[in-house]
This record gives structure tokens, C-alpha cells and sequence, in this order.
């Protein structure tokens, strides 16, 4: 397990002057990357990185405007080619704010195929027992039988990381794009999953289908001509 302090800033805030769903997935990025040091497995000095498959998030008491939180992060296990990941931060008296649940791939960077994780980087990063949640592996999202309303964007720049394609985080913003400006001005998001299918690259055009149900918000990430599959993104009310 590691564990870090993280600050409550301006460019982390959402429109109610709390942590924000896209901060709170930054502030993920970051901490894995630290275990991943502290693992001796940085992106900088191997040659394997770890891609995300999905993430179950829950917020339960949201971090505030010039607030800090203590966010820990640690691996729960690894069964066959995927690894999994869970994320929490409590208050100051010990009260769990938030968790959430993450599944990972191994990829070579010079063959770009996913491959088992070695044992001494599982040895590495430890294996811990320490839950909150079921199952260490999130349930695969389905898409919605109906699309109530669908815009198709351009990936820009500003989407991309130094892999060269769309990062997770930006699923999260593309999904936001997605919703209606009623919902959107009025709904505050404290549980949502992502389920990430295929990377997209700057200049892809890509279909966002947005779709209400009874207990959440789908929206369906596609290629223009809605062959590709890139994410299924639900957001709970």
C-alpha cells in the first residue's frame, strides 16, 4: 500500500467548491504511478506498462475547496493476464470518504500485447486483503437497447497523453460532453463505472450515445460509424 496527501485546488474543484470526478481520477493517475516507482516498475525504466480496463468509483463524503485528503491506493490481486487495484481516503477521524475498484492489463511496449504479470513484479507490489468491495473484479457494462440522443465530436489535442491516444480520464469529460445541459446543471455524480474497450486517437470521430435509465445515466462511447466500441461510461443518480 502507499499513501499520499493530496491538496484540494482551484483547478480540482467542481461548481459546489468540492473535488471533482475528473480531479479524483487524476489524483489516481498519480498515486498508481507513485506505487509504480516505489515498485521499481516506472514507465521510465521498463518496458511494460499497465493499462486500465475499468473503474467502479464511489464518493460518500466529497473532498472540499482548500482541503487536503489522504488517498491510499494498493494492489488486491491478480488472476491470469489482469491485475486489480483498489483506491480509498478517509477524514480525520478515520471515516471512509471514498473508494473505488480498478482493473488493470500488463502490456510489453515493444510488441504491444498484453502478457501475465511476472511474479516478482506481483511480489513487488504486494497482494493485500484489504476491501471495500466484493469481488476485486468489476462486471462487465452493457450497452442500452435504445440511444435517447446521440452528438458525434472530433477528438482534439487536448484529449491525448503520451501514449498517443485519448487518456482514461478524458473518458470520464467525453461523458460529461455527452449529457443533456439539464442534467448536467442539476445532477451531482457519487458513483459511476467506466469500462474501457478501445483506445481512440486525435482526430477520430467519435459517436457519444447518451441514454437515461431508471438508476443511471449511460453513455456509449462508438466510432462515427458505430463499429468500434471505445467505452461504456454509467453514471449513477
Amino acid at each position: 500500500m502507499i499513501s499520499e496527501k493530496f491538496y484540494v485546488g482551484y483547478s480540482d474543484i467542481d461548481k459546489n467548491f468540492k473535488l471533482s470526478n475528473v480531479a479524483l481520477l487524476k489524483a489516481f493517475q498519480n498515486i498508481v504511478t507513485m506505487h509504480a516507482t516505489k515498485a521499481n516498475d516506472s514507465l521510465k525504466s521498463t518496458n511494460y506498462g499497465w493499462f486500465l480496463t475499468s473503474y467502479k468509483v464511489k464518493v460518500l463524503k466529497r473532498p472540499e475547496y482548500e482541503s487536503w485528503y489522504n488517498l491510499s491506493t494498493w494492489s488486491r490481486s491478480v488472476k491470469g493476464v489482469t491485475a486489480s487495484r483498489e483506491f480509498e481516503s478517509k477524514d480525520e477521524k478515520g471515516n471512509l470518504q471514498l473508494c473505488a475498484l480498478s482493473n488493470w492489463v500488463r502490456i510489453n511496449k515493444t510488441t504491444q500485447k498484453i502478457e501475465r504479470v511476472a511474479p516478482e513484479i506481483i511480489e513487488a507490489y504486494g497482494q493485500e486483503e484489504k476491501t471495500n468491495f466484493e469481488s476485486p473484479w468489476t462486471q462487465k457494462l452493457q450497452e442500452c437497447g435504445k440511444v435517447d440522443y446521440e452528438k458525434n465530436i472530433t477528438i482534439e489535442r487536448n484529449f491525448i497523453d503520451f501514449h498517443h491516444h485519448v487518456n482514461n480520464v478524458s473518458y470520464l469529460e467525453l461523458a460529461y460532453i455527452a449529457l443533456p445541459d439539464d442534467v448536467y446543471n442539476s445532477f451531482e455524480c457519487n458513483e459511476f463505472e467506466i469500462m474501457y474497450k478501445q483506445a481512440i486517437k486525435c482526430h477520430d470521430e467519435v459517436c457519444l450515445q447518451y441514454t437515461e435509465e431508471e438508476k443511471y445515466y449511460n453513455i456509449t462511447i462508438k466510432s462515427k460509424d458505430k463499429t468500434t466500441l471505445h467505452a461504456i461510461i454509467h453514471l449513477y443518480k
